[in-house]
């Protein structure tokens, strides 16, 4: 039975992983997005960055 109970904390922890490293990808891009922008001699003119910063967009005009 111990054993059952480490494999689910070992699945439970790379799951965990798995998601941080998604979220640091994601805010990763949006940053990269906004930098893009201004150094195209751009205005952000509307950003938005949804909970854990899946959802993103950013408005640029030039």
């Amino acid at each position: 039975m111990k054993t059952r109970k480490r494999i689910n904390w070992i699945i439970g922890l790379i799951i965990l992983a798995m998601i941080n490293i998604g979220i640091v990808f994601s805010f990763n891009g949006f940053v990269e997005a906004k930098n893009a922008c201004v150094t195209n001699n751009g205005t952000i003119t509307e950003q938005d960055i949804g909970l854990l910063g899946f959802n993103w967009s950013i408005s640029c005009e030039s």
